[in-house]
């Protein structure tokens, strides 16, 4: 059996806060597979974020160990690339030169860059749009841009930070489904963070529920409906066993935040 492409065990993590100290994550523990999509559900507050931040090198944790192909995570990285709901363009460049700024980190030769961002820009449905400043996009085109940059660089993992979550929900849901064909086409490994269990169940193979704060793994389920998914999955009956389970499960969390 292989191992883990990334191993997180016993992760604790405290910030100091001003009226005292804040316990983000306690002893949580997690294995993500090479390939594997994994999307990771919770109330607010409950770590998803910090988690996510640590993985991309952002932040320190207290102890334990994050390790990826058996090698201890210390600080940004480009073989993970990180996409955040706030789209983190450049405003001051087109969509073309976005998806191409970190590429010359990879020492490509121009022909290589250009041919590398014309595959993504087609594969996003962006060629008629690479002369576009980010002012002139839609939301939806937007992250478009930003999820095809996070491809462009190759890296082995891809961190998604609720990128759909500022989107209304009919693009939101063609976003999905463009996430779902290019990842059933690259099989990049994505950790994907998201307050939408549907979306969750929708995208992911495993669904990694957390507990309120301090954050740790409550549950991972398995997500047995095949590839390839698109919104009709959602009228399946397991996808709705599925999500009712751990809907019920991370309501009980936030529950017991407001008590």
């Amino acid at each position: 059996m292989a191992e883990p492409l990334i191993k997180i065990e016993h992760v604790n993590k405290t910030y100091q806060g001003v009226s005292g100290d804040v316990e983000a994550l306690k002893d949580v523990n997690l294995n993500i597979d090479e390939n594997e999509f994994i999307a990771i559900v919770g109330p607010s507050g409950c770590g998803k974020t910090t988690l996510l931040n640590i993985l991309a090198g952002l932040e320190t944790y207290d102890s334990g160990s994050v390790t990826m192909q058996g090698q201890p995570i210390v600080g940004p990285g480009i073989d993970r690339g990180v996409i955040f709901q706030q789209y983190a363009l450049f405003p001051w460049l087109t969509v073309r030169k976005n998806m191409q700024f970190g590429l010359k980190y990879r020492n490509y030769s121009k022909e290589k860059q250009e041919q590398i961002t014309n595959h993504y820009m087609e594969m996003v449905g962006l060629t008629e749009f690479a002369n576009l400043y980010p002012k002139e996009l839609s939301g939806g085109m937007k992250q478009r841009v930003a999820i095809a940059r996070g491809y462009a660089t190759s890296p082995t993992v891809l961190l998604m930070d609720e990128p759909f979550g500022a989107l209304d929900a009919q693009t939101r849901a063609q976003l999905q489904e463009d996430l779902l064909r290019t990842w059933e086409t690259e099989r990049k490994t994505i950790f994907f963070i998201t307050h939408d269990v549907e979306e969750a169940v929708l995208l992911a193979q495993r669904v990694v529920m957390m507990s309120a704060r301090p954050g740790r793994v409550k549950q991972t389920v398995k997500v047995d409906l095949p590839y390839p998914r698109n919104q009709e999955t959602k009228i399946l009956p397991r996808f709705n066993e599925i999500k009712n389970h751990i809907w019920a499960n991370v309501y009980q969390e936030y529950l017991s935040v407001k008590k």
